[in-house]
């Protein structure tokens, strides 16, 4: 007689629809001589087949660009880990598998992704910036369903994001600084204007006041001496006035040869007026 029946395979979310098959009729001694083999052999080419597609999934997650592929169980235990990023770190990725987070990770890096892997777990993904020295990684931490629409697993896909910051750094800079003189340009001035005004609309702020600087024979000295000499004139003449007003704020280039100049926590105009003579003194020195 047949007391008892063990089954092994890898992924038995996805063969419970064979095995509650099987259970069922072998409640039935009459059906289990032949039910046995039967139901067996059906669930062997199943396994094969879920093997080879987990083989494809690590293939896949091996060969992520620039980043890991991790996955993790109910009790936060890494089941694969994969991706081009362990390689470039020269870190076997295999040596995190059948780790905890815990195991695995520093206390810091437990105590901010505990909280997120129990949130993918329930259901809820959460997608964050993390600082690593110079290098800065994207992380998606997200729920991993199976064929029943069960949470199963939880993912962690990283990806280095270093060189997008850089680039967008960059381009935030070009949209608001000159990139040949680097003063801050028309649009950086315009803006800091509108936030003084925003405070002192609010008094959160005292006064404040405008100055447009004109460079006289500007165009002579672009013209006949070139526009890179020009621009290195632009450039000493902004620096020699913060240098003087001890300014909060930088000189900026609001025109092709006009300086624009925003005094900040002024306590009368006529401190400005002031300020406009000191400039024009100063400027007449060689």
């Amino acid at each position: 007689m047949l007391n008892v029946i063990k089954v092994h395979w890898q992924y038995p979310s996805l063969l419970a629809d064979s095995v509650v098959c099987l259970a069922e009729e072998m409640t039935n001694p009459k059906q289990a001589a032949t039910a046995l083999p039967e139901k067996v052999t059906k669930l062997k080419p199943a396994e094969e087949k879920l093997q080879e597609k987990d083989e494809n999934y690590r293939l896949i997650a091996r060969n992520f660009p620039n980043g890991v592929v991790l996955l993790f169980d109910q009790n936060l235990r890494y089941t694969l880990a994969e991706g081009m990023g362990f390689k470039a770190a020269d870190f076997p990725g295999e040596l995190l598998e059948g780790k905890t987070l815990w195991e695995a990770s520093p206390t810091n890096a437990c105590k901010l992704l505990e909280p997120l892997y129990r949130k993918a777990l329930a259901g809820e993904a959460t997608t964050l910036e993390i600082p690593d020295g110079e290098r800065i990684d994207l992380v998606h931490i997200l729920p991993v369903t199976n064929q029943l629409g069960e949470i199963s697993n939880g993912m962690v896909v990283t990806y280095d994001i270093t060189q997008h910051k850089h680039l967008q750094k960059q381009l935030e800079k070009y949209a608001l600084y000159e990139p040949l003189t680097n003063l801050p340009n028309k649009t950086w001035f315009l803006e800091s204007l509108e936030r003084q005004i925003k405070l002192a609309k609010a008094e959160q702020t005292g006064l404040f006041a405008v100055l447009f600087l004109e460079l006289e024979r500007f165009e002579m000295v672009k013209y006949s001496l070139g526009h890179q000499i020009a621009d290195q004139l632009m450039v000493a003449t902004a620096k020699r006035l913060e240098r003087l007003l001890s300014l909060q704020q930088p000189v900026a280039r609001v025109g092709d040869n006009t300086l624009g100049i925003l005094l900040v926590d002024i306590l009368e105009v006529r401190e400005a007026a002031k300020i406009a003579d000191r400039i024009q003194e100063q400027l007449m020195l060689p």
